[in-house]
Formats: structure tokens, C-alpha cells, sequence
């Protein structure tokens, strides 16, 4: 069977390589960190699959997925507000009031980066890399069931731009959204729930479990070994299916609309 040439995407020298690379030392930086500090981390979703797939990123991917637990991101937070470069800066809804996501972004001043459906009145347009937060959760139904009222409140709370009427509900509703999660992170610690999924406000369903994340293994990425699931088959499995189905080309995503480095 004929091998697809996939340097039309991410050929030497493309934008899109360059674009790559300059994740890759984001990546590398937040590694050195998170090692330094103790704080447990994985590559997952798109970059787990690339690793896997192609060794390295997707072809057509413009963008890193790293994974924390929900009870260290606050810490993971301050450290790397404190120790990232000077170039690199993280985000999330406390740094940025049109930031609506549940996750946080290390981005690379010296990029620019126009990105699909992000937000014009976001601060900061660069490249980045996703950290998202993971929790236990009982099923993806009850996942669901809170993020209809949890997720809702959160973005319409954390996006300027939502209809007054709308923020006004939702600040009125919070305190019940709030006490749901809180409910559910209880319930879920008490009964030792085995599954893992993305944080409350997250609205991706895909559950993964516990012992197939834990204790992480490694991965080359790109020539880097970086920490994975302890059974990467497992949940890109549960996450993609076949996943090493290479998609048809209307299927490829490029996040990106236009990048440039500013730095050149």
C-alpha cells in the first residue's frame, strides 16, 4: 500500500513546521518545570495520538494537549507564573475576562497566531500549548448532566461579551452550579471512582480510566521523551476509536488561520 506524503502539511522550512517547533520549546520548557516541581503531567488527546501515530505531531496539528489533575492546576498555575520565561505566559479566566475555557495556555509571545472561533478580544494571539485539567468522574452521563448547568454559568460568567440578561442568570445561578461539582468531586473521592475525565465546564465526554493513565510511562515526541498514559492504546482507544485510521483530508483540522513569528 502506498505511504502518504505528508510534507505538503509539515514539510522543512513550512509554516506549519516552524509553527511545530516552536510548540515543542514550549513544551520543553513547561517539561523542565513540572519535573523541577514535582507536578505530574501528560501528553494526551491530538499529541498522545501523534506520538503514537507519527512519532511526533499530527502533520496537519497546531497545537499541544498536556493533562494535569484538577487538584494541582492551581499550583501548577502559580509556579509557572513564576518560572516560565519571559517570553512565555500563561492563561486562562483569570488573566483574561474574555477567557472562557475551564483549562489554562502557555503561549509564546513572540508568535502571532489568528486562531477559528477564538474570541478577537482576547488578549494575547499567540501560539500555545492547552493545559487541561482531569478529575474522577462517575459516567459520562453525569458528566453531561452537570456541565448543562455548570458549563453554562462558567462561560456566560467568563466571557465579556455574553448578553447582560444572560450574566445576571448566571451569577444567580452559580452558587447551585458551584455546589453540584463540589457534590460530585465528594461523591466521586468518597467511592473511588475509576474513571477520569475532563474538568466540570469541559464539555468533552470521553471517560478514560484510571489505571490506564496512572502511574504514566514515557513517549518519544519529536525526538523527546515525554510522560503518557501508562496505556496509550487504551485511551486513544476510548478517546478515537481506530485511531490509527489516518482521516480523510476534509477531516485534517488546522487550528490556525494565520501565524507569524515576530521574533524574524
Amino acid at each position: 500500500m502506498e505511504v502518504e506524503d505528508f510534507s505538503k502539511y509539515n514539510g522543512e522550512g513550512t509554516q506549519l513546521r516552524k509553527a511545530q517547533l516552536r510548540l515543542l520549546d514550549i513544551l520543553v520548557e513547561v517539561d523542565r518545570i513540572c519535573r523541577h516541581n514535582g507536578i505530574q503531567y501528560w501528553i494526551e488527546s491530538g499529541t498522545l495520538l501523534g506520538a503514537v501515530r507519527h512519532g511526533g505531531f499530527i502533520p496537519w496539528d497546531d497545537d499541544i494537549d498536556i493533562f494535569i489533575l484538577q487538584k494541582d492546576f492551581k499550583r501548577t498555575k502559580k509556579i509557572l507564573n513564576a518560572e516560565l520565561p519571559s517570553h512565555l505566559i500563561f492563561e486562562d479566566s483569570s488573566t483574561d475576562r474574555y477567557f472562557s475555557l475551564v483549562c489554562g495556555k502557555v503561549k509564546d509571545t513572540t508568535t502571532f497566531m489568528k486562531e477559528k472561533g477564538i474570541n478577537p478580544k482576547i488578549k494575547h494571539h499567540h501560539l500555545f500549548i492547552d493545559i487541561i485539567p482531569m478529575e474522577p468522574m462517575f459516567s459520562e452521563k453525569s458528566k453531561i448532566w452537570v456541565d448543562s448547568i455548570y458549563g453554562r454559568v462558567y462561560r456566560r460568567i467568563h466571557n465579556a461579551d455574553s448578553d447582560k440578561k444572560e450574566r445576571v442568570a448566571a451569577y444567580l445561578l452559580w452558587p447551585m452550579a458551584f455546589l453540584l461539582v463540589v457534590i460530585m468531586r465528594v461523591l466521586a473521592k468518597i467511592f473511588n471512582v475509576k474513571y477520569l475525565g475532563r474538568a466540570y465546564g469541559w464539555p468533552f465526554y470521553q471517560m478514560v480510566e484510571r489505571a490506564d493513565v496512572f502511574p504514566c510511562s514515557t513517549i518519544n515526541f519529536e525526538g523527546h521523551e515525554f510522560p503518557c498514559p501508562k496505556n496509550p492504546d487504551k485511551v486513544l482507544t476510548a478517546i478515537y476509536g481506530d485511531y490509527m485510521q489516518i482521516p480523510p483530508e476534509d477531516k485534517r483540522e488546522i487550528h490556525a488561520l494565520e501565524i507569524e513569528f515576530l521574533d524574524e
